[in-house]
């Protein structure tokens, strides 16, 4: 695109090659003024839609941080309370607790977004103007401190969302525990039902066994008596 340089250096060749008696060249060097004069115009148009556009978004950008700061306080508030609860081992048991956990990781998370917003909104904003501006030093320090702040809450987004999911997970595990502890447990209770049921029913067969031979044993007792009684009552 053609700047004012350009431009000016452009007529200075037109003028430098009419002295010399090159009508040509002086002709094709307005045609260069000309185009440049033209492609300026266009590109400081649209610069100037690109900033009117830019201080629109920075407006935005300021609303949406200062209602971010206040919801911010509200969910710090509300994260505190569901991570006690998460922590509270009388009175939550641990699916409550993991439910807590979660509600307040959920909350934490949609936090750690606008932060993210709020971090990449400012950087965009400070390259777009570095990009159609004479950029000057003290600029270019600022895009890098906003790209280097991005970095860090990059990171300490993703540190903080490790922690919230080492968190779930323990809790999950726990929960896992608890259950597999239950079902041991039932499981134990209806082997020993079991076993006992078996014994009983050992020790019914054994006790109805015994009745029967002496039975068995009272009825042949009975048969010999009679026996010898008919023995004594024949001779």
């Amino acid at each position: 695109l053609g700047n004012i340089t350009d431009i000016v250096s452009n007529v200075g060749k037109s003028l430098f090659k009419l002295m010399s008696g090159d009508l040509d060249g002086f002709k094709e060097g307005l045609k260069e003024v000309k185009k440049g004069i033209s492609d300026f115009g266009e590109a400081t148009s649209e610069e100037m839609a690109k900033a009117k556009q830019l201080e629109k978004d920075r407006l935005a950008l300021q609303q949406f941080e200062r209602k971010a700061q206040v919801d911010k306080a509200k969910a710090e508030a509300e994260m505190m309370e569901l991570r006690l609860k998460a922590r509270d081992l009388e009175n939550f048991d641990t699916n409550e607790r993991l439910a807590f956990m979660r509600e307040a990781n959920e909350i934490a998370a949609i936090q750690l977004e606008k932060d993210l917003h709020v971090a990449e909104e400012k950087l965009r904003f400070r390259q777009e103007e570095n990009s159609y501006n004479k950029s000057t030093q003290e600029n270019l320090d600022e895009e890098a401190r906003l790209e280097a702040d991005l970095f860090r809450i990059k990171k300490a987004n993703f540190s903080e969302r490790k922690r919230m999911k080492s968190e779930e997970i323990a809790l999950v595990n726990e929960a896992n525990a608890n259950e597999k502890a239950i079902l041991k447990e039932q499981e134990d209770a209806e082997k020993l039902k079991a076993d006992k049921l078996k014994e009983a029913n050992k020790l019914e067969l054994e006790q109805t066994k015994t009745f029967q031979d002496k039975l068995i044993a009272l009825e042949n007792e009975t048969t010999l008596l009679l026996i010898e009684d008919e023995k004594e009552r024949a001779a």
